[in-house]
């Protein structure tokens, strides 16, 4: 239960207190920034109609909180799509099971309260405090944003989703890439996020002996994944897929040590090595 173990429980609940969000939220929606090197993603909030940029960055610190190492083990498990409808037949959607979520604070707010550490509960998870909520999670997101020494009011404000923009229409003429990134590079915990930040490459492992086997492999390693499809039609997307299977293989010794070799997205890199006959030496 140490300090590591919060910070997951606090990615998490990060994520599932935006479900309503992620819930409508397709790959095709996703796109690729060459120049900052990060994922970009339509972000689509029912409640209030409007639309945002959310982006995506690589963490600063381990894999535990590494969005792009998240989504890549995520899709080489090999998640199916929903088709819940006819209306959304064509939906492939990013995170299927939250779709019909419903009301994700209420269920954030009562997964904290059997999670808090107490006398009911001695084995509960410490520093969860007695009045956090869902909505305390997308503050102190904000007060992480604005706390930085590199980011100012206006990248935190625009990074989306405080209400700030529902209160006025102003800031929505403030919005732009460059604001929505320098805060996402800092929640990501980059200590200096105005500078550029490069997104784990293939290029370190590939040379022109191997370039057609590593090809080969990260091909296969996602071969059931829901952006299968996608790949073969959407270049960007095959940029998104290498720099998900760089992340893998930066932080396969971490997952190996941590979790074992029996960790089923250890057992999938294994698989896909044996069948593209690639050494790991």
């Amino acid at each position: 239960q140490g300090s590591e173990d919060r910070a997951v429980l606090v990615s998490v609940f990060q994520a599932i207190g935006r479900a309503g969000e992620i819930g409508n939220t397709t790959w095709d929606s996703l796109d690729w920034d060459g120049d900052n090197e990060h994922i970009a993603v339509d972000w689509g909030e029912l409640k209030t109609g409007q639309q945002y940029l959310m982006t995506f960055h690589p963490d600063a610190s381990d894999w535990v909180l590494c969005s792009f190492h998240a989504l890549a083990c995520y899709l080489i498990m090999g998640p199916t799509a929903v088709r819940s409808s006819t209306a959304e037949a064509e939906a492939n959607y990013m995170f299927p099971s939250y779709v019909h979520l419903g009301d994700a604070s209420t269920k954030v707010s009562n997964v904290l309260d059997k999670c808090r550490k107490s006398e009911d509960n001695p084995k509960g998870v410490e520093g969860i405090p007695s009045g956090a909520a869902s909505h305390s999670l997308r503050k102190s997101s904000f007060n992480a944003a604005l706390l930085h020494p590199c980011v100012g009011l206006l990248e935190a404000i625009c990074r989306g989703g405080w209400s700030f923009k529902g209160d006025s229409n102003s800031f929505l003429y403030l919005e732009s890439l460059l604001h929505v990134t320098l805060a996402g590079k800092a929640l990501a915990n980059w200590r200096h996020p105005e500078q550029h930040v490069s997104a784990p490459t293939l290029a370190a492992i590939k040379t022109d002996t191997n370039r057609t086997q590593v090809d080969h492999f990260v091909q296969y390693l996602f071969h059931e994944s829901v952006i299968a499809e996608k790949l073969e039609l959407d270049g960007d997307m095959k940029k998104v897929r290498d720099v998900f299977a760089a992340t893998l293989l930066m932080y396969y010794d971490d997952v190996l040590d941590d979790c074992g070799d029996t960790c089923l997205v250890i057992k999938k890199i294994h698989n896909a090595a044996l069948e593209c006959r690639v050494d790991f030496g």
